[in-house]
């Protein structure tokens, strides 16, 4: 099954490899490397599924997190925090 990605990642070597393996199974994969093109972004695509980082510059991953989850057409879509510390 084909499924809408969104990456928000503010590495692009990062964006890079998970937007290709995730394109070669098929995946139609967005991005945006800061947290307030994300939300802006997430709303108009509406993805099935959102890899984000928790470390982002200006808007943190968790507060994107936050205000994604406060929107009603939103909260339901799964995300997955991406982590690169360990």
């Amino acid at each position: 099954m084909r499924a809408n990605l969104f990456i928000v990642e503010d590495e692009m070597p990062i964006v890079t490899l998970l937007k290709y393996n995730l394109e070669k199974e098929g995946h139609k994969v967005d991005y945006a490397v800061n947290g307030e093109d994300a939300i802006r972004n997430i709303k108009e695509k509406n993805p099935d599924l959102i890899l984000l980082d928790w470390m982002l510059p200006n808007i943190s991953g968790i507060e994107v997190l936050k205000r994604i989850k406060r929107k009603d057409n939103l909260k339901k879509i799964p995300i997955i925090m991406l982590k690169a510390k360990g």
